[in-house]
């Protein structure tokens, strides 16, 4: 086996089952073989699909391989010990089992895939302005940039980060499954990176702050200085204003969605919401791009519409500002 094909390991896992599975090998520290590994997980639940029905052999080899290599749990004569206990202590603190991650858990599988040398290599590197590695994933949502992923003249899955012109082609299947559809998406669960589809440039990939770290009413301040309206009404595209300020912003659509939603409430007499149909949206997309990337741009209204324009009052600065000269919005 080649060392690139060795260093493609990474595939999709439930990484809960990952934290409930290391809990496991702290409980038996030094006693389980991987066999008595995968039977108590399947015993547990772990290693179970919604159904109940247990993984195949295969799925549990990855989940094994994924903690080896995010050096959660070692192999040593052919038993499984913890490895930097310390460091995935928080995995260990709280009881029940595949109880959603908590904030302080994402973090801790976040620093693992983003310092790991693979994960790096392979796709975080594709989003630095420079040569240094990222050495947290603090760093990596600060100073990263923003990277496309689009096919070629031949159909092939190319990432490009279209600051520096860096490219990687996922020219082979394990490529395909170790970072396309593997630490891809652990970024997008770990709420590392978020993505939008546009028709102009495909997926747009882009790093994002944990959720909060900007304000909602940071967020709606700069959105209405930037887009004040020149004629009485304005039509702004929803898809259009989350590709540009989801990124620059570096917030995840959804919070960029909820403050837009926040104008709304507040100035129901001058923002209308348009909507459109989802069936719309699929006849404009390939079948291939048919996915949560590409309802990520349009917001979704309290009545589950989904929202394609927004039209604005050209007085809504005048009103917000007035508003916030007397106090009444923070």
């Amino acid at each position: 086996m080649s060392k690139t094909r060795k260093s493609l390991w990474m595939r999709y896992i439930d990484f809960r089952k990952i934290r409930d599975a290391l809990r496991l090998v702290s409980e038996h520290d030094g006693q389980l073989r991987a066999k008595d590994l995968e039977i108590l997980g399947v015993k547990s639940g772990i290693f179970c699909g919604e159904s109940g029905k247990p993984f195949s052999r295969t799925t549990m080899y990855h989940y094994r391989k994924v903690m080896e290599h995010l050096q959660m749990a070692r192999l040593d004569k052919r038993r499984y010990f913890m490895e930097n206990a310390n460091q995935f202590a928080e995995l260990l603190e709280r009881e029940g089992r595949l109880r959603e991650l908590s904030l302080e858990e994402e973090e801790v599988f976040a620093n693992a895939i983003v310092r790991n040398p693979d994960c790096q290599y392979h796709f975080f590197n594709i989003f630095s302005l420079g040569q240094k590695m990222f050495t947290s994933v603090e760093q990596f949502r600060t100073e990263a940039s923003y990277i496309i992923a689009e096919t070629d003249e031949g159909g092939t899955i190319v990432l490009r980060n279209p600051r520096t012109e860096a490219r990687y082609v996922l020219n082979t299947n394990d490529k395909l499954q170790a970072i396309f559809w593997g630490v891809r998406l652990w970024a997008l669960d770990l709420k590392i990176t978020d993505e939008i589809f546009t028709y102009a440039e495909g997926r747009v990939i882009f790093p994002i702050l944990r959720r909060g770290s900007m304000k909602t009413s940071e967020i709606v301040r700069t959105l209405l200085r930037e887009l004040k309206p020149t004629q009485t009404w304005e039509t702004f595209s929803v898809p259009e204003l989350t590709r540009r300020w989801s990124p620059r912003f570096r917030v995840s659509a959804r919070e960029l969605h909820d403050a837009i939603r926040a104008i709304q409430v507040r100035y129901p007499q001058l923002v209308d919401l348009i909507p459109t149909s989802t069936s719309f949206i699929n006849i404009r997309t390939p079948f291939v791009s048919r996915d949560s990337a590409l309802f990520k741009g349009y917001l979704k209204d309290s009545q589950g519409r989904f929202i394609s324009h927004i039209r604005l009052h050209r007085n809504i600065w005048k009103e917000y500002s007035n508003a916030k000269e007397k106090q009444c919005i923070p």
